[in-house]
């Protein structure tokens, strides 16, 4: 359960807070809502209490934890030349099933794999914005997690992946 004013991760969405809880009506059953302002976009989300489990709906990393998935980045990625030699999309199934888990160590994997096949060859469209939006999420749980700026942050990975 998640309180009002906690800063959360919604996998596929971003950085939010749990701005309200709220109780609606759905199919005649009364449920209790989470109302989450996901950050830099207007966009707030409604989430039934029930799904947020299988949402993979979690709390931000505190810094502790953000300084262990930096530290432990290069360990952690999957085995990079089987993963290389994958097609781009069993790459993308394997990604968005990563990122979908919500965690944070997952999303890193996801983060220095991709860099490695970039480094190595090239990424169609497709990876190139996975890799994109993976690095965003994870710079801006950096800047929450840490108090960090974007940049500072940006720099806290990029230095983390040898990139």
């Amino acid at each position: 359960m998640f309180d009002i004013g906690n800063k959360v991760v919604y996998p596929t969405q971003g950085i939010g807070i749990v701005s309200n809880i709220e109780k609606r009506e759905f199919k005649g059953e009364t449920q209790d809502y989470y109302k989450i302002k996901i950050f830099n976009n207007t966009m707030t989300l409604s989430l039934p209490v029930s799904s947020a489990g299988v949402s993979n709906l979690r709390l931000i990393s505190d810094s502790e934890a953000i300084d262990i998935g930096l530290e432990s980045i290069n360990n952690a990625m999957s085995e990079t030349n089987e993963y290389k030699e994958c097609t781009w999309k069993e790459r993308m199934a394997a990604n968005s099933k990563r990122i979908k888990s919500g965690s944070l160590r997952s999303t890193l994997e996801v983060i220095y794999d991709l860099t490695q096949v970039k480094i190595n060859s090239k990424l169609n469209a497709t990876e190139k914005q996975v890799l994109k939006n993976a690095k965003d999420s994870v710079i801006k749980e950096i800047s929450y997690a840490k108090e960090l700026s974007i940049e500072d942050s940006t720099n806290l990975l990029n230095n983390a992946i040898k990139y």
